[in-house]
């Protein structure tokens, strides 16, 4: 049997709102901001079917996960 080594699989979460959201979208959101815009990052969440209050939060930089908060670091770092 042949076997895929392409991981097809997301980080799917669900917050304490019950909302469901893919966590590397989120992150390529979040770093999109610091790359283009942040008009560009809501885009980018909403067509992926990101909800409003997730861009919000995520967004403004009050609630963020310490793992995204370090691939920003490592990101802003680089450049």
């Amino acid at each position: 049997m042949h076997t895929s080594r392409v991981n097809r699989r997301t980080n799917l979460y669900k917050n304490t709102q019950g909302e469901t959201f893919d966590a590397a979208v989120v992150r390529q959101g979040m770093l999109l901001k610091l790359q283009v815009n942040t008009v560009s990052a809501i885009e980018y969440m909403k067509n992926r079917g990101i909800s409003p209050a997730i861009i919000q939060r995520v967004l403004s930089g009050l609630q963020m996960r310490d793992d995204d908060k370090l691939a920003i670091a490592t990101f802003i770092h680089r450049h």
